[in-house]
């Protein structure tokens, strides 16, 4: 892989300062006209709902969060995070709606710092039952963590109390003979007199914030796909034929005093596997299923002459599925919303201070530092791809302040960018919560000498007390360890290792004047200029550098064209009779 080392932001001067990190917001801002609230289609969202009735049950629908509690807050506008969820919720009851909360699963995120996704874990399945959330599926990152471990931190702690139920009617534990299982309730088995700690099925009968609602029956369920990498995961356990288990939830359900009126399949499968689900068992009105990419569809899946929808709601929270279900002369009318979770649903300043979503958030960044676990991300650093190339040069960060000597004005255009401050707004910007700078997810595109996975370099940044020097988005995070360079400036071979991004020593990004015309260019027009192929070819490498904390997600606005002409520092001669060759 020729993009050999992370660039961070540290290459592009976005004036929004790099990054607060993977999990949170900045906190409470004014919304002004220029952050008008998403309107997908084009149409305001519930406006084709009907006005003069009051849907019977309203379904907030969620999945595939992946430990994301909230979105770093370094750009604006970005989506998502669950104190928006919990706001939205609360609009919703406002109206006098019974508002249940259903996710797919994936709670957990992606293994890294089992400690931190643990607490993640558990502060997400808390602020699920703060919203109240009645039933939570499973995902295959569930099992990635040690589902036990995962039941530990929440359900283990909560058998009274009102909680999402874990649901997964088709898990079973392997059996000590080929063929047989523990039955689920057996492997799960909650202790005396309590519920197994992962359920088939629920019926509920009132919104736990707002009072009766429609009663529903609510089933999980892996398919095929997710059931194979799962038992390949974890071998303790084994998953049985929906085909056999589904009638059995589906009849239980129907003998529920209750009577419930609504079935719903949180179902941890492809589109096309909830497709045959919905034909073969048209009994579920609503099917949640999983998606590969990260932004959802705008309409459901309707099967069965449109009696049954099938939705996916994305990844990390960005966006939820709302589903009203509305009385009718014949039975009873779905409706469907996707809402994506915009600024319109930060918490209004005055509120911070009771919002209770926003106190989880704030203690889960107290336990990060009180648990030092930023520690944690330096246990086992990683090796630079340039140490692994230059093995016998013994390669280390340096900081910034030792390239000035001989770089005076390309540390002069660092210093006067929001990078070169970008530790500070951790520490002074960062609220809702705050103590940012003691988490590694927030810490790795702030400070210099970290993977873009997330994880420490070999003596990279490792604290503010131990490396001051490696505070902030410095030279190193683009051109790699720089002791070696410092040490002997003519090396070559230490040289180009300090320009990754380039294929041929000749290969320069496009000149300033082109990439001002062409940020100026519009969706739709013809382009004044063109870049040549190998122009192109570097443009796409070190854009795919900087997006590495400039994406979509967290920098949503950000376009190379506009923001690297503002840090560009090439063509500067050395230190005058120092004898060195022009900086590249």
């Amino acid at each position: 892989m020729s993009l050999n080392f992370p660039l961070r932001v540290a290459l592009v001067l976005s004036l929004v300062g790099g990054g607060f990190g993977l999990w949170y917001m900045t906190g409470s801002r004014e919304i002004t006209a220029a952050d008008p609230a998403p309107t997908p289609g084009g149409f305001v969202p519930f406006s084709h709902w009907p006005q003069d009735q009051k849907p019977e049950v309203v379904f907030v629908v969620s999945g595939q969060t992946f430990g994301y509690l909230s979105p770093c807050g370094c750009s604006r506008p970005q989506k998502g995070g669950l104190e928006r969820r919990a706001n939205l919720m609360a609009e919703l009851r406002a109206k006098g709606w019974p508002v249940l909360g259903l996710d797919l699963g994936d709670v957990s995120p992606p293994k890294k710092i089992p400690e931190q996704d643990r607490l993640k874990y558990r502060t997400a399945m808390l602020a699920l039952r703060e919203m109240g959330y009645v039933a939570v599926g499973l995902g295959k990152y569930d099992f990635n963590h040690d589902l036990f471990s995962l039941l530990g931190e929440f359900t283990v702690q909560h058998p009274k109390d009102p909680r999402p139920v874990i649901l997964s009617a088709n898990l079973a534990g392997k059996g000590d003979k080929p063929g047989t299982a523990i039955p689920r309730e057996e492997k799960f088995s909650g202790g005396k007199d309590e519920r197994p700690l992962v359920e088939d099925v629920e019926v509920i009968t009132k919104d736990p914030n707002n009072g009766a609602c429609l009663p529903v029956g609510i089933v999980g369920a892996f398919g095929p796909t997710v059931y194979k990498e799962i038992i390949a995961t974890d071998p303790q356990f084994e998953t049985l034929d929906n085909a056999k288990i589904l009638p059995a939830v589906l009849a239980k359900i129907a003998a529920n005093p209750a009577q419930p009126k609504m079935n719903v399949l949180l179902y941890a499968g492809t589109l096309e596997e909830a497709k045959s689900v919905a034909e073969a068992f048209p009994a579920f009105n609503l099917i949640v299923c999983q998606i590969e990419e990260s932004e959802p569809p705008q309409f459901p899946t309707q099967v069965n002459d449109g009696k049954t929808f099938i939705i996916q709601v994305g990844h990390k929270g960005q966006n939820v599925g709302v589903v009203g279900v509305y009385k009718t002369a014949n039975g009873y009318e779905l409706k469907y919303q996707l809402v994506p979770l915009g600024e319109q649903y930060i918490t209004k300043p005055e509120d911070v201070p009771n919002h209770k979503v926003l106190q989880l958030l704030e203690g889960y960044a107290k336990q990060v530092k009180d648990r030092n676990l930023l520690a944690k991300y330096t246990v086992n650093p990683l090796d630079h791809p340039a140490m692994i190339q230059n093995p016998k040069a013994n390669l280390t960060y340096i900081g910034s302040d030792k390239c000035t000597a001989c770089h005076p004005n390309e540390n002069k255009v660092w210093g006067a960018s929001h990078h070169a401050h970008a530790y500070d707004s951790l520490v002074k910007k960062a609220v809702n919560p705050g103590n940012r700078q003691f988490d590694g997810d927030c810490v790795s595109c702030h400070t210099v000498g970290w993977h873009p996975n997330g994880l420490a370099y070999k003596s990279g940044f490792v604290s503010e007390a131990k490396t001051p020097h490696l505070k902030h988005n410095g030279c190193e995070n683009c051109h790699g360890p720089g002791s070696g360079h410092a040490a002997d400036p003519k090396d070559k071979k230490l040289l180009a290792a300090m320009t990754s991004w380039r294929e041929n020593p000749n290969d320069k990004m496009p000149a300033k004047e082109k990439l001002e015309a062409l940020a100026k260019v519009k969706f739709g027009e013809t382009s004044p200029v063109q870049l040549t192929p190998k122009e192109q070819m570097t443009w796409n490498r070190v854009n795919s550098m900087c997006m590495r904390c400039h994406d979509g997600e967290n920098d949503p606005k950000f376009d190379l064209n506009v923001n690297f002409p503002k840090i560009m520092h090439s063509g500067f001669k050395a230190k005058a009779n120092a004898g060195l060759p022009e900086i590249p």
